[in-house]
């Protein structure tokens, strides 16, 4: 039976990770060990954390790079055996989320990982906006290594004993590391291995997070010369509607024709209240927003940075 190490990197996370250890203290099968891998946190994070030592086998080590993809790689060093599962300090899990992972890796020893289903979860009504709009992306555009996630995984350290996340991506290690796993070895999308997964709910939080996204999956495209059009959809028609503007400025209001059409397909794909399109268009906006600026600050430092461009590849090269 293959041991199982659950891995939550924290960050000042003392307002999430009370909720996140709770929901692994009622784990349906309790043989498990924690890892908590702290990234120099100022509040009660850690305080929190030790108050729960009477009921779970946790240890904690120290990051202090405040980067993600290293933080991972200190979970993966500390477990050379066994399983090497992840989940966020905001995230919690469903209660039989350790036996599914147990159960698919002793009925199939040889997958190089698996990685599970997504529930949004919201505390506003903007957030409930923008999980919808989320849940809309990932039905028409998902699939593939887009479906593995860090925040709901687990890594079989028995068949990759050598494979660590690329440093390099700071934001967007997940999809970049799973595009490597899958040259050469399996791995599973587990449809009931579920995680509730919280989205953000400010305008400001939300900006930097799709900025950051547009950004890194820029990258990533860069790295694995896997472009998808639909990508660079929201740059190419705000662009689109600019040039037309400069000749025809009351054209400019076809800048709003792309949102409004994406919150159309929210309300009747998610069954959104239609009390909330007014929030699920101002999400497609900052969404579609600070996705294009992340991608054309992408473009601008693949361009300056020769060195930039060979460090993002380096790994897959390899």
């Amino acid at each position: 039976m293959k041991s199982i190490t659950v891995s939550i990197l924290t960050y000042n996370s003392s307002k999430t990770i009370r909720a996140c250890l709770d929901s692994l203290v009622t784990q349906t099968d309790p043989g498990f060990s924690v890892h908590i891998i702290d990234d120099a946190s100022t509040d009660d994070t850690l305080k929190i954390v030790r108050d729960y030592r009477a009921s779970l086998a946790i240890t904690v080590y120290k990051n202090g790079t405040h980067n993600i993809p290293h933080g991972r790689n200190i979970a993966l060093e500390k477990v050379k055996k066994g399983i090497c599962a992840f989940v966020d300090s905001d995230d919690t899990v469903s209660t039989d989320w350790v036996a599914t992972i147990r159960h698919t890796f002793a009925t199939q020893p040889d997958l190089a990982m698996i990685s599970g289903k997504q529930t949004t979860s919201y505390r506003t009504k903007f957030a409930q906006a923008i999980a919808a709009n989320d849940d809309t992306m990932r039905s028409l555009f998902g699939g593939g290594i887009l479906q593995f996630c860090t925040c709901n995984s687990a890594i079989n350290r028995d068949v990759l004993t050598d494979t660590y996340f690329n440093e390099a991506f700071v934001n967007g290690e997940d999809i970049e590391f799973a595009a490597r796993v899958e040259r050469t070895h399996a791995w599973e999308f587990i449809e009931n291995l579920e995680v509730f997964h919280s989205t953000r709910d400010t305008i400001p939080g939300y900006g930097k997070q799709t900025y950051l996204y547009g950004t890194w999956k820029l990258y990533f495209s860069y790295a694995t010369r896997a472009f998808r059009p639909v990508d660079a959809v929201p740059l190419a028609y705000g662009l689109f509607s600019i040039a037309l503007a400069c000749l025809y400025p009351p054209a400019i209001v076809m800048i709003f024709l792309l949102p409004i059409a994406q919150t159309g397909v929210t309300i009747v794909t998610q069954r959104l209240s239609l009390r909330l399109w007014h929030l699920s268009f101002l999400a497609w906006c900052i969404k579609n927003t600070y996705w294009s600026i992340g991608i054309c600050i992408g473009l601008a430092k693949l361009a300056s940075r020769p060195s930039f461009r060979q460090t993002l590849r380096a790994e897959l090269a390899s």
